[in-house]
């Protein structure tokens, strides 16, 4: 059975089909009453005593009003004529919701955020029910007195999101749903009279019922569908009284004599017995499409196209024939209409379930697979989109969904991702890899634009057949990938991309089974994503642009997490799901909030900037012990580096840099935990506290002290040899405390948090330095670390694969320092000192250090290694001589172009180095010691060079001697520049674009003393190389390279600032860029390379 319940199809969800009239406006004091109360097929029996039952209590302002009863008995139809019968007293309208049974916390924010967009015209972006309902509270809190009535509720958890309506009507046959404040109106069976009246509807000439009412237990929904049974046979030539006698003979042959309605069971023989007197009625075809509904939903709008597409693949039915059978079931009541859709009831669901084996069921859903799937997925139907994975799953037919590129553009990520592991071929399962790598991108960016991301991520993955396949989708994107060298890494999921360095990380687990990743970036942006629909969240607890300085989630007995967070005004304290305030006993400083950290026993504890600590019990809300005095000496620096709870004792470890002292807290008391326990280390850089003891971790060196009698208990030296950036403790699946690690270089680290030794090598997990990490275990028992980096990225990892002795094979680029790239060859420099050829038979040299750069000079290469050896290669790979040493400083910088046809390098570095070489004897032309450092760019074609010094200067400089050609311009407002690139503009003159560690990018026009011609913001993020270019259709373009690549079109009028017109993100740092022909980029990255393809904005395609 497919695991999709209740779900609703189409671009309107929910109670927006169900509506008779909806009304959208974003003014809630000037819009129309909102009217979604569902109109039935056929004028319902009136119920007078509990109507009027019912209506007063909701004109009463009871703000939750319940109707209970079983299943079939009335209910939803009884809430729909007390609407009718209270519109007056409310002006703004009527909302209507039906849940059901099984609503998933993805769903039910889904249905609750389809209201609020009905009310204010905008739908939010929240996947936690209890958030989206506070949203909606705060709609209708500010519109007119509104009904809001929550059809067929099953669980007390699902009416939560609710609860802050005024007022509330709730149908379920669970009185232990309602609050137990809740006014309530039970409905069991009908009256005598109001029995016979249905059972008699369209029949005038039906004179005995009393035989029927009692086989039916006046129950409704069996009176409707008795009554549907005999007026069929009217119609089909049988007396009224013939046909009651058939159908109460069926009864007492399989269901009760005297039907009991509190007993379940008896409930279910009266239901087999009175749907077979009605399909009885059908033909022996008829009977088994009927039976066939069972591949669907309960409560689920049902297009009558879809419903088309089953009975085609299992009966060959036209169009006209299913439209006949739905009005025929319709007639019968085993099918409701909706609208244009159609409903199956949950009662004749769970008949049909016991009447359908599951071999039957699965070759149902392979017929829904089989009509589904669209000619082309642009076109696909809604329903298709939402539910196909749900039924391809559960007819074992998952991998031809994944291995169709249309399907993964077209797809719904909530209803795809949880079926992801379905997959068994190894296609299908790489399919499902990269459809996990590419899910962010997906979600993030336009559609025009997500093939290009799915196609580079298949790449990556080595998915060449499904990358060639998605590339014909790709006709719209901005730019495409035909090939990459990738580093192998464990799998991992990308959650979100930040613009700044990601500082915090919080995987907070929510009632419910909910999980949130919270991330905030040293500018204090916060974003939010809900890891089991990878959807992006919108917090009540945080304004939209706030900034927050600070931030953590602190876990509750009994109850979801707070959050906690300063966003300049002092601590807030709020519930994360809803956002509610939570009364804490807050005495603050004046002193701004340094840190809060979270302890795994319930506490928080937050640090000021006057080197004071408060700790407070989550629970309570009360605060635990005096206020702390962390700070060590007036002049040392300090800073809570840990926090745990031992022997119920909340303990902070807190670092003195300066002195390299360590110092254990107890914050109950206020005073350290033993007198005298200052530990010492060389330069100790994170600490954390495990539940038996204090460990420091260094560049060099791993030390443990235990917390009581406060001894060192173990030293050893650190394997990795990096600074350590981030460290926590966590909890393993099999419950082992381990101690994670991030450092400077982007690698996660797990070690032994009893022995301090490291569990397995160090995982290459970031690009840049990790800066937050953070671990939980969720609702299905996996155990996972949240990652946050210097890269800007927050990625996901479970660890079993972190674990993994097979995940840390080393194979392809490892961090590419430098590419270049002419039509029919391409070289690439790394950070472990191999230069490396891709053109013809792949070869490798290893160089004498980490490669800095690489450029091309003719037909030749060139190296610079970190100790300022250069090396020359032809284009296959074979090494010249080695350049002898400049005559001054160290190399730091080298280009290469043509002088007179002359393969020729220019070398900058220490000591203010300029010189020039020819090619490939190294032969020296010029050299000068000009004031300042310089970065330099040749002119194509030109015989010239742009150069920009450490004073501020772009200069033009005559290739041949290196001296200064004319006027320099004068540039302090973009100095430093890190990189450099000129182009011959199409109108003659030559630009030259630069870029600086602030993110700023500035086109200057060579010759010109004026203002630069295009200049842009600062992005924040450093800009490590540029190269410009004329695209395919002629449109001139800089690309630059950050965390993300930028093209910046250089024919476009002036504007401030100057914006770029694409942004590419590979999931990498680039750290290289080289533009071998006409809209070809090779990237390097921290990872490996890609080949890129960019379409110009003129309308040439991306080939």
């Amino acid at each position: 059975m497919p695991e999709i319940h209740n779900e609703v199809s189409g671009t309107v969800h929910g109670a927006i089909i169900q509506a008779q009239t909806v009304a959208v406006t974003t003014s809630n004091s000037h819009r129309r009453p909102v009217w979604m109360v569902p109109e039935p097929g056929r004028a319902p029996v009136d119920r007078p005593g509990v109507a009027d039952r019912l209506a007063a209590l909701v004109r009463s302002g009871a703000p939750v009003v319940g109707v209970v009863g079983a299943g079939g008995f009335g209910k939803t139809t009884l809430a729909a004529q007390v609407c009718h019968r209270v519109r007056d007293r409310f002006p703004g309208g009527v909302l209507w919701l039906t849940l059901g049974e099984h609503v998933p916390d993805p769903l039910l924010a889904d249905k609750v955020n389809d209201l609020t967009e009905v009310l204010t015209g905008r739908r939010p972006a929240l996947t936690d029910p209890l958030t989206a309902g506070h949203r909606l509270g705060e709609v209708l809190a500010e519109a007119p007195p509104t009904l809001l009535v929550v059809d067929d509720l099953w669980a007390a958890s699902r009416l939560a999101p609710f609860l802050r309506a005024r007022a509330c009507l709730v149908t379920t046959r669970t009185p232990g749903a309602l609050p137990s404040d809740a006014e309530v109106v039970i409905v069991t069976a009908m009256s005598a009279v109001e029995s016979r009246t249905l059972l008699t509807r369209g029949l005038p000439d039906m004179a005995a019922t009393d035989r029927l009412l009692r086989l039916t237990g006046r129950w409704p929904l069996l009176l409707a569908l008795v009554n549907s049974t005999i007026r069929r046979s009217v119609a089909d030539g049988s007396t009224a009284a013939a046909a009651a006698d058939s159908v109460a003979e069926q009864l007492l042959e399989d269901g009760p004599d005297c039907l009991d309605l509190d007993s379940a069971d008896r409930r279910d023989q009266a239901v087999r017995a009175t749907v077979e007197a009605s399909t009885d009625r059908l033909g022996d075809a008829d009977r088994d499409r009927f039976r066939e509904l069972v591949v669907f939903p309960a409560d689920t709008d049902l297009p009558g196209a879809v419903l088309h597409v089953l009975w085609r693949g299992t009966a060959g039915s036209d169009e006209s024939r299913t439209r006949a059978l739905c009005r025929r079931l319709v007639d019968l009541s085993l099918l409701s209409r909706v609208g244009d859709a159609f409903r199956l009831h949950d009662v004749l669901l769970a008949y049909l379930r016991n009447a359908v084996g599951a071999r039957r069921l699965t070759e149902l859903n392979g017929h829904l697979v089989d009509g589904l799937v669209p000619a082309d997925w642009a076109e696909a139907a809604p329903y298709a989109r939402r539910h196909l994975a749900a039924h391809a799953a559960a007819a074992h037919r998952v991998d031809e969904l994944l291995t169709d590129p249309g399907y993964l553009l077209a797809a719904g990520q909530p209803g795809l991702l949880p079926h992801l592991d379905a997959a068994t071929g190894a296609d299908a399962v790489r399919a499902a890899a990269v459809y996990r790598r590419a899910a962010h991108h997906l979600r993030d960016h336009d559609v025009e634009q997500r093939p290009a991301y799915l196609e580079f991520a298949a790449r990556r993955a080595g998915a060449d057949d499904l990358a060639a396949r998605t590339a014909r989708h790709a006709t719209g994107s901005a730019w495409r990938c035909s090939w990459t060298a990738w580093e192998p890494s464990v799998e991992h999921k990308v959650l979100i991309r930040h613009q700044r360095p990601v500082e915090d990380v919080v995987v907070a687990p929510l009632r419910g089974g909910v999980t949130w990743v919270i991330s905030r970036d040293d500018s204090g942006v916060v974003r939010v994503v809900d890891l089991d629909t990878n959807e992006t969240v919108q917090p009540p607890w945080l304004d939209r642009d706030e900034r927050v300085g600070a931030i953590a989630c602190v876990p509750r007995l009994g109850a979801g997490p707070l959050v906690l967070l300063d966003a300049g005004s002092g601590l807030r304290v709020r519930d994360c799901a809803t956002g509610d305030p939570v009364p804490w006993d807050v005495d603050e400083p004046d002193a701004g909030v340094a840190q809060i950290v979270s302890t795994r026993a319930r506490a928080a504890i937050v640090t000021y900037t006057d080197g004071t600590a408060r700790t407070w019990d989550a629970d309570t809300g009360a605060r635990i012990g005096p206020t702390a005095a962390l700070r060590l000496d007036a002049g040392a620096d300090w800073r809570v580096a840990a926090a745990t709870l031992n022997d119920d004792v909340p303990a902070v470890a807190v670092m003195g840099s300066r002195h390299s002292v360590i110092r254990v807290m107890d914050l109950a008391a206020g005073t350290p935990v033993r007198q005298g326990f200052d530990a010492v280390m060389a330069a100790p850089e994170a600490l954390v506290c495990t539940r038996r003891t204090v460990l420091a971790l260094s560049r060099n060196q791993v030390l443990r002290w235990s917390l009581s009698p406060g001894e060192v208990i173990g030293a050893r030296a650190n394997p990795t040899g990096r600074r350590p950036t981030a460290l926590i403790t966590g909890d393993l699946a099999d419950g082992r405390e381990v101690v994670l690690s991030g450092d400077e270089a982007g690698q996660i680290c797990v070690w032994d948090a009893d022995t301090g030794a490291p569990l397995a090598e160090p995982l290459a997990a970031h690009g840049d330095e990790v800066g937050a990490l953070s671990c939980a275990r969720l609702a299905d028992g996996r155990v996972v670390v949240a990652s946050g980096s210097a890269d800007n990225t927050v990625r996901l990892w479970d660890t079993r694969d972190v674990l993994a002795p097979s995940t840390r094979a080393v194979a392809g680029p490892v961090g590419v320092t430098g590419v270049v790239a002419a039509a029919g060859w391409r070289v690439s420099g790394h950070a472990d000192g191999r230069v490396r050829f891709w053109s013809g038979a792949e070869t490798e040299v290893a160089g004498p250090a980490p490669v800095v750069e690489v450029t091309r000079a003719g037909e030749f290469a060139v190296s610079l290694h970190e100790d300022g050896s250069l090396l020359v290669f032809d284009g296959d790979g074979r090494v010249g001589a080695p350049a002898a040493r400049p005559w001054a400083g160290r190399a730091t910088s080298v280009t290469g172009t043509l002088l007179d046809g002359r393969p020729v390098v220019v070398i900058t570095g220490t000591a203010n180095l300029l010189e020039a070489r020819a090619l490939p004897d190294w032969e020296p032309l010029w050299r000068l010691r000009p004031p300042g450092r310089l970065r330099v760019a040749p002119v194509d074609g030109a015989e010239l060079l742009a150069a920009t010094t450490s004073a501020g200067y772009l200069q033009v400089r005559d290739l041949a001697t290196g001296r200064v050609v004319g006027d320099q311009i004068a540039i302090q407002c973009h100095n430093p520049t890190t990189a450099l690139a000129t182009l011959v503009h199409p109108d003659g003159g030559v630009l030259a674009v630069s870029g600086n560690a602030r993110g700023q990018v500035v086109a200057w026009r060579l010759g010109d003393h004026n203002a630069p011609v295009w200049m842009s913001g600062d992005a924040g993020d450093p800009v490590r190389a540029v190269v410009c270019a004329v695209l395919p259709g002629g449109t001139p373009v800089a690309v630059t390279a950050g965390t993300a690549l930028r093209a910046w079109r250089l024919d476009e009028p002036v504007a401030a600032p100057w914006t770029p017109t694409c942004e590419i993100d590979l999931d990498a740092p680039i750290t290289a860029l080289a533009a071998p022909t006409p809209g070809e980029l090779l990237v390097g990255t921290r990872h490996g390379l890609a080949r890129l393809h960019l379409r110009d904005p003129a309308g040439e395609p991306a080939v």
